[in-house]
C-alpha cells in the first residue's frame, strides 16, 4: 500500500472505527460461543434423558414379556383341560404332569 500524508491521515480517522468493530467482532463471537455451549449443555441433557428413558423401556418390556411367559403357560393349561374335556378324558389328565416338568426346570 502506497504511504502519503494523506492516506496515514485516513488510517488515523478510521482507527477508533476499526477498533469499536474488533469489539463487536470479538462481543459477537463470545456470545455464539456461549450459545454454542447452552445448546451443547441442553444436547448432553436430552441424551441422558434418552438413554435413561430406553433403559427404564427395557426394563418394562422385560417384566412384561415375564408376565406374559406366565399368562401364556396357565392359558396353556386351561386350553390343555378344556381339550381334555372335549376329549372325554378327565380334565386334569396330562396337566399335573406338565406342572412337575415346569417345577423341573
Amino acid at each position: 500500500m502506497v504511504q502519503t500524508p494523506n492516506t496515514g491521515k485516513l488510517e488515523e480517522l478510521l482507527k477508533p472505527h476499526t477498533q469499536a468493530v474488533d469489539v463487536l467482532q470479538e462481543a459477537l463471537k463470545e456470545v455464539s460461543e456461549e450459545q454454542a455451549e447452552e445448546r451443547k449443555k441442553k444436547a448432553k441433557d436430552l441424551i441422558r434423558s434418552a438413554l435413561e428413558l430406553q433403559r427404564q423401556m427395557n426394563a418394562a418390556e422385560s417384566q412384561f414379556n415375564s408376565a406374559k411367559k406366565k399368562f401364556d403357560k396357565q392359558l396353556g393349561k386351561v386350553m390343555k383341560q378344556l381339550n381334555n374335556m372335549a376329549n372325554n378324558r378327565p380334565v386334569n389328565d396330562g396337566v399335573d404332569e406338565e406342572e412337575e416338568k415346569d417345577s423341573e426346570e
